[in-house]
């Protein structure tokens, strides 16, 4: 989709379509080509506050995890607004942990 200058960054803005129509736009910082930013038009939660709306999402906190890169924090907002709709904090990342299969059998 080109480029987006926000907050002083001039961001890469990349549009992702899933096979059932839903659309997704994420913002890629030029200088650490990692996501800064999504945004989706939907609700929040259906049974709440069913219409959907512009909510953006800040991802901040990367860190190295296998190799990879993970954001610890994001925070959803209203795009319109900048209201905050909910946090979350990440406090551990497992890659790949052994699972009994246990687990997964019916109860």
């Amino acid at each position: 989709m080109g480029r987006q200058k926000l907050d002083g960054i001039d961001y890469y803005r990349l549009r992702l379509t899933l096979d059932d129509g839903f659309q997704v736009q994420y913002f890629v910082n030029p200088d650490t080509w990692l996501i800064d930013r999504s945004r989706e038009l939907r609700a929040l939660h259906v049974d709440i506050e069913p219409k959907p709306q512009w909510i953006e999402t800040l991802f901040s906190d990367y860190r190295t995890v296998a190799g990879v890169q993970f954001p610890w924090r994001q925070v959803e907002r209203k795009l319109e607004s900048g209201e905050v709709l909910s946090t979350g904090t990440v406090t551990a990342i497992e890659i790949n942990p052994e699972l009994a299969a246990a687990r997964f059998s019916a109860p």
